[in-house]
């Protein structure tokens, strides 16, 4: 495929390009890969919903960004980076 070759090229200059002998096995790879990052995603954001709701977990967050909150200097408007929850 001389146009992802080309592509390649230009995005990656110093970059070494090479083929694969088995260009369908490097389809494959790519399809499994991408296939392992969404399954991934999925179970952290399935997590991410099921702690999402526990009160612990909300206090433990709340008091996180207002730790972040003292160490930040307040916007030019004021406020601070929890101004807009209040």
């Amino acid at each position: 495929m001389p146009v992802v070759r080309e592509a390649c090229a230009e995005a990656f200059p110093d970059a070494e390009v090479r083929n694969d002998p088995t260009p369908s096995f490097t389809v494959a790879r790519g399809l499994a890969s991408a296939g392992r990052h969404r399954v991934g995603v999925e179970r952290f954001r399935r997590d991410i919903r099921a702690l999402k709701d526990q009160t612990d977990f909300n206090s433990e967050i709340r008091a996180a960004l207002e730790s972040f909150d003292e160490l930040t200097p307040p916007p030019p408007e004021g406020g601070g980076f929890l101004a807009h929850l209040a």
